[in-house]
């Protein structure tokens, strides 16, 4: 038997509270029925206006702080995974050790997530039950609800766990699976909400995870029209925290935890809320949020259907006015990339390189580098031009074969050379490769006992490179 007045429990039989002393006068059966009876005659919007009215008049520092310290800890573990791999890219560091260094901190990062998330939930819920019941509730305390009476904080975790798993796997069958796990999500979520919190009552601590769950069906029997209703009044409050960037959900989230509180203190016949205004039924409710659903995707699919079918722009003109549109963007006074300007190809000199008549492009310049007689390169360094000659009285298929070994060994890929007349003089030439992005064009002749060769390195454009080349054979030549 309940107080009308406190709400307090009482022993079957009972004349007065034992809380507040007020005469109970009516009998459990009599005080059920009347209780039945006028809720049946009140209009359901007032007993949903008054849930809400009476959580807007909570205290929620506590709530919203445990709602800030989650976001603040959700921002760091993004801020360690951002720098993280950002440092990694600028230093160009991924083998193998870092990847796995990377895909660890990122396990990590969510499991410490995780864990947050659930001590910031359970503490959370079990703060606005004991809110909703008027109690002192301070931001110490709820951070640590979850680790007071932890049995019903793991019953609690279990049942959502279960309830998550059950109908994610059916979900994952097609169209069956997918209509079950939906119905059965609507059937059970407000037995859900009713399970958690039940579960981390301390009145109701030393139930099983079966009793606890079987007293939640029972309550929520002929209410769950009630609890969408409830739910679905919020989503004015949910779009109006997305234009704040989620800043309002500080304050939205501890809002609707308490009145999910005060809706299971009314099931459980612990609270009696009456006293509220009248408006739109729970059925105008939930039908208003689902028709405007399914408008809002209708709209956007008559959206995309009509830009992708009506449009009279071809995939040619398209194409067109992408190009264009790009190639404004781009200063064509400046050059981006040397071995693309077919101009500065053209312009050159011949240079006496090592001995030989080598064609240069006008804008590149000399330089030094190991191994080469002479060198020059072009303005951003991805084109090489070098020479060297020295004394050799041996065979020059020898030297090519002991040279191509030394390319090979330093992890090029090599052709078959091939044996040319350019301008008149016999020259073995063969094309290398380096990981798919640097080209090696290499010239080689013997004359007196001397070995002459000239190497062209290519890291750019292979296509536009072929017009170093042949502006090179055309002029290549000894200079004696």
């Amino acid at each position: 038997m309940y107080c009308k007045k406190c709400g307090a429990e009482n022993d079957a039989g009972a004349k007065f509270c034992c809380k507040c002393g007020a005469s109970l006068g009516e009998s459990e059966e009599v005080t059920k029925v009347s209780k039945d009876t006028n809720f049946e005659k009140e209009h359901d919007s007032i007993f949903r206006k008054a849930l809400k009215r009476s959580a807007k008049s909570k205290p929620k520092g506590a709530l919203c702080g445990m709602i800030g310290f989650q976001i603040g800890m959700s921002v760091i573990l993004f801020l360690i995974m951002f720098l993280s791999i950002g440092l990694a890219v600028a230093n160009g560091d991924f083998n193998a050790g870092s990847v796995l260094a990377f895909s660890g901190l990122i396990i990590l990062c969510i499991f410490l997530y995780f864990i947050c998330s659930m001590v910031i939930s359970v503490g959370m819920m079990k703060s606005s039950l004991a809110i909703s019941r008027d109690e002192s509730v301070t931001f110490g305390s709820a951070f640590k609800g979850m680790f007071k009476d932890f049995n019903c904080s793991l019953k609690a975790i279990g049942g959502i766990l279960l309830y998550s798993i059950g109908t994610g796997v059916l979900s994952c069958v097609p169209i069956v699976g997918t209509i079950v796990a939906l119905i059965l999500q609507v059937y059970l979520l407000p037995v859900m909400v009713c399970f958690v919190y039940m579960t981390l009552d301390p009145k109701c601590k030393d139930m099983s995870m079966s009793d606890v769950f079987h007293k939640s069906m029972e309550l929520v029997n002929g209410h769950r029209v009630e609890f969408y209703g409830l739910m679905f009044s919020f989503i004015g409050w949910m779009l109006l925290g997305a234009l704040t960037l989620g800043l309002l959900y500080i304050w939205l989230m501890p809002y609707m935890m308490l009145a999910m509180a005060n809706w299971y203190l009314a099931l459980n016949g612990e609270a009696n809320f009456t006293e509220g205004e009248k408006g739109l039924s729970n059925v105008a409710v939930i039908a208003i949020t689902v028709v405007s659903y399914f408008v809002f995707i209708f709209v956007m699919i008559f959206v995309v259907f009509t830009l992708i079918f009506t449009s009279d722009i071809s995939s040619d003109e398209l194409e067109d006015k992408v190009n264009n549109f790009t190639s404004d963007l781009i200063d064509d006074a400046y050059d981006y990339d040397d071995t693309r300007n077919s101009d500065s190809l053209k312009d050159g000199k011949v240079v006496n390189m090592s001995g030989m008549n080598v064609f240069v492009p006008a804008d590149f310049k000399e330089t030094t580098m190991a191994s080469y007689e002479k060198i020059y390169k072009s303005p951003y360094g991805d084109v090489y031009i070098g020479t060297n000659a020295q004394e050799y009285s041996g065979s020059r298929d020898e030297f090519v074969q002991t040279l191509l070994a030394q390319y090979a060994s330093m992890g090029f890929e090599c052709d078959t050379e091939e044996i040319r007349i350019i301008n008149e003089n016999e020259w073995v030439t063969f094309e290398c490769d380096y990981k798919s992005n640097t080209d090696v064009y290499l010239y080689l002749a013997q004359q007196n006992d001397k070995l002459y060769y000239l190497i062209i390195t290519d890291a750019g454009d292979v296509t536009e490179s072929n017009k170093i080349l042949d502006n090179i054979e055309s002029k290549l030549s000894f200079a004696y």
